[in-house]
This record gives structure tokens, sequence and C-alpha cells, in this order.
């Protein structure tokens, strides 16, 4: 009997004075090559990536799980909310946690933090007392996630920055539902939602000072072209901000803590921020 050899569609007959040369078929060689090398790229992307794998009791099915996402919110605008999006992925990463950042207008952000979101990732450590009624689902994280200069910006105008009381005599502008800025900036007050436009009307000569975080109205100033605006060298006030979490997980307060301290112990602190501090 001449014995058949199958595989697939392909049929081949071996007889006694077959050798290799009859059956062998470069292009079918080339697919089994392919399919060799796709499936172990394949294999190896799976093992590096995030996913955690485990079978399912009581079967031999492998099933796929990703890491539990978490939500936070920011009142602060770029280059501020960059850092801190870096900060909060590397920190809940430690934990296990893919974690995303929304920055939005302070007030927004706050609301959804307490309401439908995880948190907020950045907030005075007294906003509870200045917001009561945004914030009473929100455990403070006793560890900073940044610190950051108000600082005064002006168009050719100069004086020495004392505090608050300091902007008395001036037309002065500042971002709505930024509650340090709407509770202590004094004087004759101009509040929009976004810094830009509060910008373009110190340049326009409409204010007198623009109070906004050192490095958000730098940005924005480099963004607008307004080469005749700059910030005074001494700043208002330097403020440190928490994180405060969605009571709902409050057994992760601990833990955030802790991660944040570890962080700035081996420098990934400090380091996640240098893109933006250049």
């Amino acid at each position: 009997m001449v014995p058949i050899l199958h595989w697939g569609p392909l049929e081949m007959k071996l007889t006694p004075d077959s050798s290799c040369k009859d059956f062998f078929d470069p292009f079918l060689f080339l697919a089994i090559f392919w399919l060799g090398f796709t499936l172990s790229t394949n294999t190896g992307a799976m093992a590096q990536g995030d996913e955690k794998f485990s079978t399912e009791p009581g079967t031999d099915k492998t099933v796929v799980s990703s890491p539990p996402q978490i939500t936070f919110y920011c009142g602060f605008q770029s280059p501020h909310s960059d850092i801190l999006n870096a900060r909060i992925k590397e920190a809940f990463g430690r934990m296990g946690y893919a974690a995303s950042l929304i920055a939005l207008p302070s007030q927004r952000a706050l609301f959804l933090a307490n309401s439908e979101g995880d948190g907020d990732f950045s907030r005075v450590s007294n906003i509870k007392q200045i917001a009561p009624d945004n914030t009473d689902n929100l455990i403070m994280v006793p560890e900073e996630s940044l610190v950051a200069e108000l600082a005064v910006f002006t168009k050719g105008l100069e004086f020495p920055v004392e505090g608050w009381g300091s902007l008395e005599p001036y037309r002065n502008g500042a971002r709505i539902g930024a509650k340090i800025l709407e509770k202590n900036v004094p004087g004759e007050r101009t509040f929009l939602a976004l810094n830009s436009q509060l910008f373009q009307m110190l340049d326009a000569g409409r204010l007198d000072t623009v109070v906004e975080w050192r490095l958000s109205g730098q940005k924005a100033v480099r963004d607008l072209g307004l080469t005749e605006i700059r910030a005074l060298e001494t700043p208002i006030v330097t403020v440190k901000f928490y994180p405060f979490i969605h009571k709902k997980h409050e057994r992760l307060v601990e833990q955030l803590a802790k991660e944040l301290q570890g962080m700035k112990l081996d420098g990934s602190f400090d380091k996640l921020a240098e893109p933006w501090l250049r």
C-alpha cells in the first residue's frame, strides 16, 4: 500500500522512490514559518502587557483581565495638569490600577470628583472648609501631589509683592472656580473661565494684573505670543496640593499616600515633572 500524507487541502503519495524534494512546497514552508513567528510574537506581547491571565474555575478557559480603572479630576490647566497626570498614572500603577486624569475648569472638576468620579488629585488642604457642599464625599490623602507658586503677571507694571494686600490698588484678573483666588484676590476683580482671556485683557490694558499659577501663566503667555507680559519674581503664595479620594475608595487612602512618599524617595516624583519645567 502506498502511504498518503494529508495536510489540509494538500495530498501527497509517498512511494519508495519519493524524496523530500518530491513533496517539499516552498509556499507551504513560508506559510508555516509565518504562522509560527506570528504566534510567538503575539504570545510575547501578551506576556509583557498589563493584562492578567487566569483560568476560569471548573474549565480550562484562559480569562484575560485588565487592571481596574480609576478616574480623577483636577482644576489645573497645562502644564500642571500634565505633571499631575504623569504622577497619578505612576502612583496608581504601582497599586495595580490604570488611572486617568481629566482636567476641567476648577469648579466643574470638584463637582464631578465629589459626585460621579473617583476623586480630585490636587486640592488645597482646607478645601472641605472652603467648599463644603462639593466635598462631602471626599477624603484627603495626607501626602502632597503638587507644590505650586501663585504669581502676579503684569505688563510693564512693577511693585513689591507682599501678600494679597499688595494687589488692593489694582484691577486684578483671575480664573473663576479657583477657590483660593476667589477667596483672596482683593481690589477691583475680574473672574473668567480661561486664563487666555485674562491675559488678552491684560495685554489690552483692561487689567493691571493677572494672578495665576506660575507655570500655567507662563505657558499661556507663550502660546498667545504676548512678549510684554511677565511674572513678577516674588510669588504671592506657595501652595501645597493634596489628592482627595472619593469615600467609596477609602481603603486606598493609606496606600496612595505610601506610594507618593515612595516616589519622592526614589526620585521619580520630581523626574516625572522635568519635561514641563524646561
